[in-house]
């Protein structure tokens, strides 16, 4: 985490953004007439790097370059010290910036939480919008219907999924995890 504290002066403050949190998640009903033979299921994941998947808009890479230090400058400093990793290409431009979003800077949750949402949430991918849980929003009832049974949750760079189902039926698992696939093929699809 970078310190942006004086970047973060520069810019307006992101507007609020849907997410996830344990209170939504405390207010999925589950009594006893809900629970009453079935077998809850919920995963859980992280999806590793995902600040580091979301580059930075070209226009805004001037407010997190470093200054004086020109891209050529700093590749022949790496070759006379032998570095061995990639070495910035003068070609990109002339000064060095970082490439993706940096998690201290103010729109970062923003962004990471939009991208993710729209990636899920969008047309295709199998997931309902309407089953996602929001802090502050009404949450999904949990109901009878096949339809009712899950609900999702995003949260920057974590998700999951709760679903509740008939006991006894052999395809009770796979539906938690066809959520999960859904959930990976929609961040796949969206080129993640």
């Amino acid at each position: 985490v970078w310190d942006m504290r004086r970047i973060n002066g520069l810019f307006q403050r992101p507007p609020w953004v849907s997410m996830a949190s344990p209170t939504a998640l405390e207010e999925v009903d589950l009594g006893p007439d809900v629970r009453e033979g079935k077998v809850l299921w919920s995963f859980q994941g992280d999806i590793p790097d995902w600040f580091y998947c979301l580059l930075m808009p070209c226009f805004l890479s001037a407010y997190f370059g470093i200054p004086k230090v020109s891209t050529r400058e700093l590749r022949q400093f790496l070759l006379e010290s032998n570095f061995t990793g990639r070495l910035p290409d003068p070609a990109l431009g002339e000064f060095i910036a970082l490439a993706v979003v940096p998690m201290g800077w103010s729109w970062a949750v923003y962004l990471a939480q939009t991208v993710l949402k729209a990636a899920m949430c969008r047309p295709g991918t199998g997931l309902d919008p309407t089953r996602l849980l929001v802090q502050g929003a009404p949450t999904p009832r949990i109901g009878f219907r096949y339809s009712e049974r899950i609900v999702f949750w995003l949260y920057v760079d974590y998700f999951g999924v709760l679903s509740i189902e008939s006991e006894g039926d052999p395809s009770t698992r796979g539906r938690a995890f066809s959520e999960r696939d859904k959930m990976s093929a929609a961040l796949k699809r969206a080129g993640f």
